[in-house]
């Protein structure tokens, strides 16, 4: 007669062992797959918080309009303010009038414009605006952190065909302005932005009508 034999302690300590390892390796590999959805999701979620930082900043640099303001109480003699530490910016700063400020059939008590400001603090990248353009020494700014991670922000200004380093003319707005960020994950970034009636851009058309005008003559 046929003895049926069951599976020795060794045999099964072996299929235990294999099961094991085919496990942890399946394992490896979903967490794999799960941290590199979870990091290309962030990365999507920072690259769209830039890009509304980018449309933020230019809906405002484009609307600005040379109108002076009061800081301090002082009389109103500025009309674009940039400078190192300012408004306690742990970097650069800058501070103008814009318009643009929807106010549907003027219901609103307030006009259609806006004071508005960027500055960096404890890392944060903050828009700073005011609900009138001269307001009371005692007014709070309405603040939004936009970016976090900051480690420099520095300004450039369009001028008379070139990049200038600084802003010293108080009665006029500078051509174009350049914005320089340097963010933990994404390094250095550029951002160019154009004023109104900028002579960059008057200058930029009137270069690319007078090659249109060589390829025709050609």
């Amino acid at each position: 007669m046929r003895r049926n034999h069951g599976f020795t302690l060794l045999e099964v300590l072996i299929a235990i062992a294999i099961f094991a390892v085919f496990s942890i390796s399946a394992y490896q590999v979903m967490h794999g797959v799960l941290n590199s959805d979870q990091t290309a999701k962030q990365h999507g979620e920072q690259l769209q918080r830039l890009q509304r930082v980018w449309l933020m900043m230019s809906r405002d640099f484009e609307q600005a309009v040379p109108r002076t303001y009061r800081i301090s109480g002082a009389p109103p003699k500025t009309r674009f303010a940039a400078a190192q530490y300012l408004g306690e910016s742990q970097d650069w700063g800058v501070m103008f009038v814009r318009s643009g400020w929807s106010n549907p059939q003027q219901l609103l008590p307030r006009s259609d414009l806006l004071r508005v400001g960027y500055v960096v603090k404890d890392g944060v990248l903050e828009r700073q605006s005011y609900l009138y353009p001269d307001p009371i020494d005692s007014a709070i700014p309405r603040v939004q952190k936009l970016l976090k991670e900051v480690s420099d922000f520095e300004l450039k200004f369009y001028s008379d065909g070139q990049w200038l380093d600084s802003w010293q003319d108080s009665e006029k707005l500078p051509g174009g302005v350049k914005v320089i960020l340097t963010l933990k994950k994404f390094g250095k970034i550029e951002w160019v932005f154009e004023m109104p009636n900028s002579a960059w851009k008057k200058q930029s058309s009137s270069d690319s009508n007078n090659n249109s005008s060589q390829d025709s003559d050609s």
